[in-house]
């Protein structure tokens, strides 16, 4: 019984530690709590040979988007899924607009999780 109390602290302090250690970062580059991975959906227009698998079609998407993209998976409905990092809410509306003004693409959105309650 002596023994188990004696860990309780020891284990207690592990955790603190283990929940701290993401708060703790270097001070080189100031950690935006607005800043996610945002993951794209994107709809290839019919005809356009848009493909973002291919290194050429994310190179294409890339540039029409203004910031690197990296292709993730295809989904549902013909939707390829696109990522980019880290950016804010703003970024990713601005980005999203670019998508939308290039010919090749005819939806661009930000892949959300949807929870039915």
């Amino acid at each position: 019984m002596i023994a188990r109390n004696r860990m309780l602290p020891a284990c207690l302090l592990t955790l603190v530690a283990a929940l701290s250690a993401p708060a703790c970062q270097t001070l080189d580059e100031p950690v935006s709590e607005a800043s996610h991975v945002a993951r794209l959906v994107v709809f290839p227009a019919p005809g356009s040979a848009l493909d973002p698998a291919s290194e050429a079609g994310l190179g294409r998407l890339s540039v029409a988007a203004g910031v690197p993209l990296e292709y993730m998976d295809r989904a549902g409905g013909g939707y390829r899924v696109v990522t980019v990092e880290p950016v804010t809410e703003d970024q990713v509306r601005e980005i999203i607009r670019r998508l939308l003004d290039h010919p090749a693409v005819t939806h661009a959105a930000e892949d959300r999780r949807v929870t039915h309650q």
